[in-house]
């Protein structure tokens, strides 16, 4: 076989289809440090750069010793340095410095990313505040993060947020949230640099549960 009989997405079988080849994407680590990344998400301008959000925990400075002495119960009450919303961008081969989109030391949740038809990427995550988690969002134009919008205020907690964009250039976010006791799917659209009311999409089972959106 050659790489050329294999382009990314297809497979070919030999030997009577007793082997299969594939080609693999190659992987590079993106972030580096002490401190936890996750929950990526990505969207990509019309430029081709692509637009990277994710979530940073940051531990209790003595950790690691914490850990190693689970007998110590004055250890309990070490608070950890807490969560934080970063952006990042890759472009020409390389990825830019994290943009901040929201200040360390949150108590926040699975961020979710889209562009709209300004190629503005829209940043957006759940936050606790007061024993109540609810969606914000956040531009970032010209490398530099605009001002913070909280997209309910609603009672119940709301998160797992999920965006996308329409061929009109609007950005949609839709996220979980409850109310009385049960679930519900609700859902926003992007009008200059506001937001849409949240709207009712399902409630009637009463357990939805990680929304998935994608626009025409």
């Amino acid at each position: 076989l050659t790489l050329a009989e294999i382009p990314y997405g297809r497979g070919k079988t030999a030997l009577a289809g007793r082997a299969l080849a594939e080609r693999v994407p190659p992987a590079t680590q993106v972030t580096t440090g002490p401190d936890e990344q996750d929950y990526p998400a990505a969207a990509a301008d019309s430029s081709g750069a692509v637009w990277l959000a994710y979530l940073e925990f940051k531990h209790h400075p003595d950790h690691n010793r914490i850990r190693t002495t689970p007998n110590q119960f004055d250890n309990m009450t070490a608070k950890p340095g807490g969560d934080q919303i970063l952006l990042r961008r890759y472009a020409g081969g390389a990825w830019g410095e994290p943009i901040a989109i929201t200040a360390p030391g949150g108590d926040l949740y699975r961020p979710a990313v889209a562009v709209d038809g300004k190629g503005r990427p829209w940043v957006f995550w759940s936050a606790q505040e007061n024993g109540n988690f609810d969606p914000w969002a956040r531009v970032v134009e010209n490398g530099k993060p605009g001002p913070t919008l909280r997209l309910t205020t609603a009672p119940g907690t709301d998160m797992d947020p999920v965006a996308a964009t329409d061929s009109s250039g609007r950005v949609w976010v839709a996220w979980q949230g409850w109310r009385g006791g049960k679930a519900a799917i609700f859902a926003a659209v992007q009008s200059g640099n506001a937001f849409s009311a949240p709207q009712t999409v399902a409630s009637s089972a009463g357990n939805e549960w990680n929304p998935a959106i994608a626009a025409d």
